[in-house]
């Protein structure tokens, strides 16, 4: 998909290789189904509008953190403990620099339970477009 001269399935695509040494599966879009043994993923993508400066560009790229729910005395809950391990790698790669982008400026929303097992952290990042 094209926004003006800028490929969104590009920014998307080297957003997910430069994360792609995070140590977790890493999609593009949310799988419809999860197999059992999977408990943690990240999903990314570009779900914004990219605003043309001149000469450079910007947009949000988006970082969806998914860790299965655990059970504690009885109750469903969410793994914090495992979403801020997931939160700490992301930011540990932030920010991002290479020939075409600068990516940082992190922005986190506990975005809760996605009603198939997973709760689900957001990190949106500014992306600015060389």
């Amino acid at each position: 998909m094209s926004a003006g001269n800028r490929n969104i399935g590009e920014i998307t695509k080297d957003l997910y290789t430069s994360l792609s040494g995070a140590g977790y599966e890493i999609f593009t879009a949310r799988p419809e189904s999860v197999p059992d043994t999977l408990d943690k993923f990240i999903v990314v993508n570009v779900p914004a509008r990219v605003i043309d400066l001149l000469g450079y560009a910007r947009t949000v790229g988006r970082v969806s953190l998914y860790a299965r729910s655990k059970k504690y005395n009885g109750y469903v809950v969410e793994d914090i403990a495992t979403l801020q391990a997931m939160q700490d790698k992301i930011y540990s790669y932030l920010p991002i620099t290479t020939n075409d982008y600068y990516i940082g400026n992190p922005t986190s929303i506990n975005l809760g339970g996605d009603n198939t097992g997973f709760y689900v952290w957001h990190i949106n990042l500014d992306i600015t477009i060389k």
